[in-house]
């Protein structure tokens, strides 16, 4: 779940609104979280408010040529970005990652596997497509 910290008093210092995620349960009510933003100014016992989810950023066609920050609010200066379509940034099993896509580009993703490489050549994530014709990029893989 997402936590908001809730307007303190006007000494603070904190960033009003500032979202967390909830990584862990401690017990008697304690979570271990990360800050989504800065955290300086916090200190203990300020009130924070569960949203009851986790966090979710906008989906589908109308992100496509955005730029969001981690929370799915827009800082290209091109306005809001109106869709319906949210779909939650946190929430893979431990055991995988979890790739976001709209319904049509999901299709053309059935069977690919994703890959971490570490090495000096090649490193980072490598997605093996075998509905891919081609690997060159020019946005005809997969005519």
């Amino acid at each position: 779940d997402a936590l908001i910290l809730e307007d303190s008093d006007s000494a603070s210092f904190a960033e009003k609104g500032l979202t967390f995620e909830v990584q862990q349960q401690l017990g008697d009510g304690i979570v271990r979280t990360i800050a989504m933003g800065s955290s300086d100014g916090l200190r203990r016992g300020m009130q924070v408010r569960g949203t009851g989810k986790g966090i979710s950023v906008p989906g589908g066609t109308a992100t496509l040529g955005r730029i969001m920050d981690v929370l799915g609010r827009p800082i290209d200066q091109a306005g809001d970005i109106a869709t319906d379509d949210e779909k939650a940034t946190f929430g893979a099993s431990d055991s995988a990652v979890q790739v976001v896509v709209d319904a049509a580009s999901a299709q053309l993703l059935e069977g690919a596997t994703l890959d971490y490489k570490d090495g000096l050549n090649q490193a980072g994530f490598a997605i093996t497509n075998p509905n891919a014709t081609r690997t060159c990029g020019c946005g005809s893989s997969f005519s």
